[in-house]
């Protein structure tokens, strides 16, 4: 365990000074800050309410929009890219084992996205308590708010994994948010059109990464929110035993090849 820890300090050390990783923190920052300001504003009366569901359901919603978006961006950014330039290479080449190599960047991974969740859920707490206070929906909007964190492991685990197909950063990042996109457009024109036309498209699709995700988010009539944590749990899994037997297969890059 010390080994894993030691390379996740490393790897929290790494990404905190550089530039593109402080670019990419405060975009990520930027939306549900600006969600949070339209709350606040349409509260105030300068804007007409448009359905607004108050500071905890517009952080939950920004949450839900890009927490898996930030994975995949992430997963590129901590390992894929190391494998491509040969950072993971120089690694298992001081002693590092494979396994510990990876096991470091999925918990650094993971305890990022969720203290970037957490952040978030205190910026609607503030903002919350600054206007008014209006703390309506704060018990569902915290419960959305850890599902999404949820879902951005799943799609950390998945980014992880295609990680090793190509060894590029460029490719999980391509393949990962095509993913992402295709997910966000075809499974509710299925669902739409599954519901016309009386198919059963959602009982298809429920055990699919977007199927789980509604299911953690309390989205899917199929799969309870309960039922789902498991599931994710067990998809986690799967995507890092994988991700594992990659790694121990294939060569490792060296920088520029």
């Amino acid at each position: 365990m010390q080994p894993i820890l030691r390379l996740t300090r490393w790897e929290w050390f790494r990404m905190h000074h550089r530039a593109p990783f402080l670019v990419l923190a405060g975009m990520a920052l930027a939306i549900p800050l600006f969600s949070l300001v339209v709350v606040a504003m349409q509260l105030a009366g300068w804007l007409t309410p448009l359905g607004s569901s108050g500071y905890f359901g517009a952080a939950a919603g920004s949450l839900s929009f890009l927490s898996p978006i930030l994975a995949i961006v992430l997963s590129s950014y901590t390992h894929a890219w190391d494998l491509q330039n040969g950072t993971c290479r120089t690694l298992t080449a001081r002693g590092a084992s494979r396994e510990s190599v990876i096991a470091a960047k999925s918990l650094a991974g993971a305890a990022l996205l969720l203290g970037y969740h957490l952040l978030v859920l205190a910026a609607a707490v503030i903002f919350a308590g600054a206007s008014g206070p209006h703390f309506a929906g704060w018990q569902d909007g915290t419960v959305s708010v850890l599902a999404s964190w949820m879902v951005s492991l799943l799609y950390l685990a998945l980014g992880i994994a295609l990680s090793h197909w190509r060894q590029s950063a460029s490719f999980t990042l391509g393949v990962g948010l095509s993913i992402v996109f295709a997910e966000a457009i075809f499974y509710p024109l299925a669902n739409a059109l599954g519901a016309l036309e009386n198919w059963p498209v959602a009982e298809a699709t429920a055990w699919t990464l977007w199927g789980i995700a509604q299911g953690l988010r309390g989205d899917s009539s199929i799969l309870s929110a309960a039922w789902s944590v498991p599931v994710s749990i067990g998809y986690i899994a799967a995507l890092a035993i994988l991700a594992v037997a990659a790694f121990r297969k294939f060569d490792l890059q060296a920088g520029g090849e």
